[in-house]
């Protein structure tokens, strides 16, 4: 799967894929790599190693932005669409503290572990409010991931 991440996401190779400016081969190879690359299994956010993965992965949520947040008994679900087109779908377990909002442009993520729990910190681009008292942050007992859609088409 070498060289897979610089075909996903390198925006002009999506652009010129759309655009038809690529071999019909190279389309097709394309649209079977994004049938492929699709996560299947939810992956935990629990640790160091786990959570610099996810942050390699997804670019750690650069210019991404929340687009909807679900909630289904103890489980918060956070769709995810992000600048390098591919969304992700974060289950949040027991959410404590939320002050998340959809449509707003995160700077990157933060996560941080205190007493059993998972703090995440997106970093908005701009700030609503102008200072720091409301900055976006969810707590939680865990975090898992998958991606859930490449869009090449």
């Amino acid at each position: 799967m070498e060289g897979i991440p610089e075909i996903i996401h390198n925006k002009y190779a999506i652009r010129y894929i759309k655009q038809g400016k690529c071999p019909p081969e190279i389309e097709i190879l394309a649209k079977n790599l994004q049938k492929s690359f699709i996560m299947k299994e939810w992956l935990p956010l629990d640790n160091e190693e786990n959570i610099n993965s996810f942050n390699e992965l997804t670019f750690g949520l650069h210019d991404s932005s929340i687009k909807e947040i679900k909630k289904e008994d103890r489980i918060t679900y956070l769709h995810i669409d992000t600048t390098w087109q591919c969304e992700i779908i974060m289950k949040c377990y027991n959410v404590i503290e939320s002050n998340l909002e959809i449509d707003c442009i995160y700077y990157d993520s933060n996560f941080n572990f205190e007493n059993d729990k998972v703090i995440f910190l997106p970093e908005e681009i701009l700030y609503s409010s102008g200072n720091d008292i409301n900055l976006p942050k969810l707590v939680c007992s865990r975090i898992e991931y998958k991606l859930s859609s490449i869009k090449i088409e």
